[in-house]
């Protein structure tokens, strides 16, 4: 994903969306663990994303990026997953 610019370092908590985010500029990666609604009912859909930063960073390492924007920050553009 695009995890460039200082605004998702910051990144505490809530359903995080950044429109400078772009899908061709691929410099971190993480893990999709889930999606949901935040809050729940009626709130923001999102992604739930495990990043590589430790647990103070985030929502104990987690964060929950804005998703149904198309691919802003490109977390779906180079997807691989495990085939047992």
């Amino acid at each position: 994903m695009d995890a460039s610019g200082p605004k998702i370092m910051h990144y505490e908590s809530g359903v995080w969306s950044n429109d400078l985010c772009r899908p061709n500029n691929l410099d971190h990666a993480v893990s999709i663990t889930g999606f949901g609604v935040y809050p729940y009912p009626g709130g923001e859909s999102y992604w739930e994303v495990k990043n590589s930063w430790g647990t103070d960073w985030g929502m104990n390492g987690y964060l929950l990026l804005e998703k149904g924007t198309g691919d802003r920050c490109g977390l779906t553009t180079d997807v691989q997953f495990v085939i047992e």
